[in-house]
């Protein structure tokens, strides 16, 4: 006889097995929690601390990852957040950069903990009472190879202004590669301090001095610095005949000249004459300063990749016989030039990338002669071309009516022109 079982059913409960420890984080090391942390941004980082006495030691060995500080203009980075953060991870810091404007107390913080720093980016606002935050400020960054400070302050006291520059110059290395000094307010004048302090940068590369007033005995200075690569000069007041000592720098590559009074023939046939390896050149706001034939002398540089002249006054099409290797090209409120000159100029540079004819005497005659050149390009390079608007419809329109082929190397950029001006040229008024 066979005897049978009976199964049980029951109901099937769930059974949840809890960890002996819910909060597992904790039971990580200070050292892990650390490294978990460093996912955060270095804000969320500072609140980490205040959770409990574990994180909170947890929180001082997660900054060893920043190497690079941008302060923005976020209403979270308050003075307070700035100096926590600068004090947390300034010594692994490299580059620090701050876009909004910089405190001078946060000077000696960043003076203290900031050493190895190779790159420092400053806004600031300067005023007399900042001298003594700046001293000293800079002299343990052995390693600084970049500085820029940008001072929007719109009234100097001058004497004060130049000693802070000087007393910085005095502190950075003497192997540093770029200083840019750039004033957006009032004019910065040298002083005898400043020009012995910069003179013994003799590795220097790259100098920016906006908007200063610098003298002959400036210019024979930067002149001295036969290392030099890159020159920004823009809006300073140079006295007569010292741009003609740039024919010292030979290396130079990089010049920016934009609306610097004391700009004359001389000077610039000295930039033809002897600057034949530059590269880049800014004479933007130049106006009636330089003549026709010194333009046309400029445009011989054999290594001319990006000329930079708006609203230059004596611009005209004959400028462009010689010129093969241009790349970028600003032409904007140069009248003089017309369909013929702009023809020449893209014919002649086949590797031209950009070119703003904002302004000028052009029509619509030079955009299909542009189109049909640009087919030609076996290089692949896009031309950018930015233009008035009512030509740039002309264009459109005719694509739309299918009149001609479109160049896939041709891209038209309408410029912005305002609501309303006069077209002299065809004397008609744009909206």
């Amino acid at each position: 006889m066979s005897v049978k079982k009976k199964r049980c059913f029951g109901k099937i409960k769930n059974i949840e097995i809890e960890p002996e420890n819910k909060n597992i984080i904790n039971n990580l090391s200070d050292d892990c929690i650390a490294e978990i942390f460093k996912f955060l941004c270095p804000l969320e980082r500072l609140q980490m601390k205040i959770v409990c006495r574990k994180w909170r030691r947890a929180t001082e060995l997660a900054w060893s990852d920043i190497k690079k500080l941008t302060i923005d203009y976020d209403d979270v980075w308050n003075l307070p957040n700035i100096g926590a953060i600068i004090n947390h991870c300034g010594r692994f810091l490299t580059e620090l950069i701050s876009e909004r404007f910089c405190e001078s107390i946060l000077l000696p913080l960043i003076g203290k903990n900031c050493h190895n720093l190779t790159k420092i980016e400053l806004n600031v606002s300067l005023k007399c009472a900042d001298y003594y935050d700046y001293q000293n400020a800079f002299s343990n960054m052995k390693k600084l190879s970049y500085i820029k400070i940008t001072d929007h302050r719109f009234r100097h006291q001058y004497a004060y202004t130049t000693r802070i520059y000087t007393s910085i110059l005095h502190d950075i290395p003497e192997n540093i590669k770029e200083i840019h000094f750039l004033s957006t307010g009032s004019i910065v004048r040298s002083t005898d301090g400043f020009l012995a302090t910069i003179r013994k940068f003799n590795n220097l590369q790259c100098l920016t001095l906006n908007n200063w007033q610098l003298g002959y005995p400036a210019m024979l200075i930067i002149a001295l610095l036969k290392k030099i690569v890159n020159l920004d000069l823009k809006l300073c007041s140079i006295e007569k005949k010292g741009l003609s000592l740039l024919e010292c720098l030979e290396n130079l590559e990089h010049l920016n000249i934009e609306n610097v009074h004391g700009i004359d023939n001389e000077s610039i046939m000295t930039i033809a004459n002897t600057c034949k390896k530059i590269k880049y050149l800014n004479i933007n706001l130049t106006h009636w300063c330089i003549p026709a034939e010194s333009l046309k002398k400029l445009c011989k540089l054999n290594k001319l990749e990006t000329l930079l002249m708006n609203n230059v006054d004596n611009a005209n099409d004959d400028m462009f016989d010689n010129i093969n290797n241009l790349r970028v090209l600003d032409l904007s409120d140069c009248r003089q030039i017309t369909d013929a000159g702009v023809e020449k100029i893209i014919k002649k540079c086949p590797n031209l990338e950009t070119i703003d004819l904002s302004r000028t005497g052009i029509t619509h005659e030079c955009i299909l002669y542009a189109n049909e050149e640009t087919k030609k390009r076996v290089n692949n390079i896009v031309l950018i071309i930015t233009l008035r608007n009512t030509i740039a419809t002309y264009f459109q329109s005719a694509l739309e009516e299918n009149s001609i082929d479109e160049s896939p190397f041709l891209f038209l950029e309408m410029s912005d022109e305002g609501s309303e001006y006069w077209d002299e040229f065809n004397d008609v008024a744009i909206k």
